[in-house]
């Protein structure tokens, strides 16, 4: 009876261990998962590696293939060739004589003659303030860029004189930059500027033409007369 119990136990004890071990192949033939639980991992080569764009990033560099008489602001010019100060052409410098000249000439018939409240000129544009010729109290604003004249919805009332754009000495003003460019503690700007001011008032000076100069940092500005008279310096 001893014996019959302990094969007894010894057979129970191999079914256990029998049952126990690992299938050796899946449960369901058509799982080809691997083993265990790590992350399916996308094959090298496919698919765009970290960092990289989905797609071609323009190039923020000029590629070098603006023509003559184009500008960093898109616009382009209807004159052949760069504008010079001889044929300034309709986007030529204003800070010259041919170029206020023929600006002053464009605008003469819109705006109805050449008196002015004030008159502000960049190498590319300008501001000009007006009296209305019906009613001289006040004054509307014109604005001329690239050849075309534009009337502003800015204006106001008239609080000064007023003065005739054909009695300044255009052609004193390429000496007043180049006095304004050594003069004015302003070596290499990157901006100039001129006001013409019928009613500029210090040191009694009246009818004015101010030249400014500045390099984002610094600026200054000269004083003239009409004739082209440097009268007062204010250096940076």
């Amino acid at each position: 009876m001893t014996i019959t119990a302990s094969a007894a136990v010894v057979v129970a004890a191999g079914v256990l261990v029998w049952q126990s071990l690992p299938s050796l192949a899946p449960a369901d033939p058509d799982d080809s998962r691997p083993l265990g639980n790590s992350p399916v991992t996308e094959p090298a080569g496919r698919g765009p590696s970290a960092g990289e764009p989905s797609g071609r990033v323009p190039s923020q560099e000029p590629s070098g293939s603006e023509s003559p008489g184009s500008d960093p602001y898109g616009r382009r010019s209807t004159a052949s060739g760069s504008p010079s100060a001889s044929t300034p052409g309709p986007t030529g410098n204003l800070l010259t004589p041919a170029g206020v000249r023929a600006m002053i000439a464009k605008v003469k018939p819109v705006i109805g003659g050449t008196k002015v409240v004030k008159m502000v000129v960049y190498p590319e544009y300008a501001s000009i303030d007006v009296p209305v010729k019906d009613d001289p109290e006040i004054y509307h604003s014109f604005s001329y860029r690239d050849g075309e004249i534009t009337r502003s919805p800015m204006g106001g009332k008239v609080r000064g004189r007023t003065v005739d754009l054909s009695t300044y000495n255009w052609d004193a003003l390429p000496a007043l930059i180049r006095k304004a460019t050594k003069d004015l503690g302003v070596p290499k700007p990157t901006s100039r500027y001129m006001i013409v001011d019928p009613d500029y008032g210090f040191d009694g000076i009246r009818q004015a033409l101010l030249v400014y100069a500045s390099d984002g940092i610094r600026s200054g500005y000269l004083v003239a007369d009409r004739k082209g008279k440097v009268l007062r310096m204010f250096p940076d």
